[in-house]
């Protein structure tokens, strides 16, 4: 059993239907857009930057995620809320998803058959 929480990418103007006024509307992803964004290489801010064991001087450093093996189950949920400066907003990106997933891991590549959605609705608890 494998638990990943997607993060849901920015769509651009050519991959949603319409203008950029209309972008936040009708803007839509691919499922396998959040799994490529979920092991894109990312540049780590400053704070979070590796101590060089040489130099002892903090250097900039890279985080990559991959996944090495697949699991029997696979369940995925979509990080629907972002973080910035203490303020969070939800992402209301449209995510396409097959009904079949085919999952490229670096040992192998496994075969996913979609079982459930659970579309949680809600509003956010203000403090």
């Amino acid at each position: 059993l494998m638990y990943l929480s997607l993060p849901i990418p920015k769509p651009t103007v050519s991959e949603s239907s319409g203008s950029s006024a209309s972008l936040s509307e009708s803007a839509e992803v691919d499922l396998m857009q959040c799994l490529d964004l979920f092991t894109k290489k990312e540049e780590l801010e400053e704070d979070d930057w590796v101590e060089c064991e040489k130099t002892k001087q903090r250097e900039r450093s890279l985080k990559k995620l991959d996944m090495w093996s697949a699991p029997e189950c696979l369940i995925i949920q979509l990080a629907r809320f972002t973080r910035f400066h203490n303020i969070s907003s939800k992402v209301s990106t449209f995510v396409r998803y097959k009904m079949k997933l085919e999952l490229h891991c670096k040992e192998k590549v496994e075969h996913y058959q979609l079982n459930a959605v659970v579309n949680h609705l809600g509003h956010e608890m203000k403090e």
